[in-house]
């Protein structure tokens, strides 16, 4: 993994419109019942730093989700996003989660439909599609790998507006406590100068 890191690094340097970004967040994970319903609430804040190398931006987000599991395989989870980049941005996502599992190996497939708004300009929305593998190599340890594409809309190929691919590690200490590292390739799609992004990612949560 490092070395993979290293090797990025350096072609960052050597190709100038591939820009280096740091995701870090930290989580808080519970649930809780409602008539004898279970949920599961999560909060989280991250800082998002842009093009560690040439012109350095600092964004905020804070994001609240209310979960809930309807089968083993299928979970559905609803999300509200406050984010600061340059100006306040409110984002509406709705998750459903398919999971199966099969020995070692778990693949996760997320449906998610998102509508982004802030003042004074026009609603935007998107449709996310992620299928992430995951390998139980061991009880406290889980690489993956995801891919990730996203669409303007529900309909056409040509709508394709960004895709993302990546590996990482999950890793728990003392099970309440959660760590996540992540590599992931950015590449937006179907615009005027598109942009190219390598992101380092390192997450921790806190769960109940």
């Amino acid at each position: 993994m490092i070395i993979l890191v290293l090797c990025c690094a350096i072609n960052l340097i050597a190709q100038k419109h591939l820009e280096l970004k740091s995701w870090t967040g930290i989580s808080y994970e519970t649930k809780f019942k409602i008539k004898k319903q279970k949920f599961k609430l999560g909060i989280d804040q991250q800082v998002r730093i842009s093009d560690l190398v040439y012109n350095t931006r600092v964004s905020a987000l804070t994001q609240v989700e209310v979960s809930k599991k309807i089968t083993d395989f299928y979970k559905i989870g609803l999300s509200y996003r406050l984010s600061y980049i340059n100006r306040l941005r409110n984002r509406l996502s709705l998750n459903n989660s398919f999971k199966v599992e099969k020995d070692i190996l778990s693949v996760n497939f997320r449906l998610r439909y998102q509508a982004e708004f802030e003042k004074n300009n026009p609603f935007a929305q998107e449709v996310r599609l992620k299928t992430t593998f995951k390998f139980d190599a061991d009880k406290d340890y889980r690489p993956y790998f995801f891919g990730e594409i996203f669409y303007l809309n529900t309909s056409g190929f040509s709508n394709i507006n960004e895709y993302r691919a990546g590996i990482g590690l999950d890793a728990d200490y003392k099970k309440k406590h959660q760590f996540n590292f992540m590599l992931m390739y950015s590449q937006e799609l179907n615009m005027e100068r598109p942009g190219k992004s390598l992101v380092l990612g390192l997450f921790y949560t806190f769960a109940k």
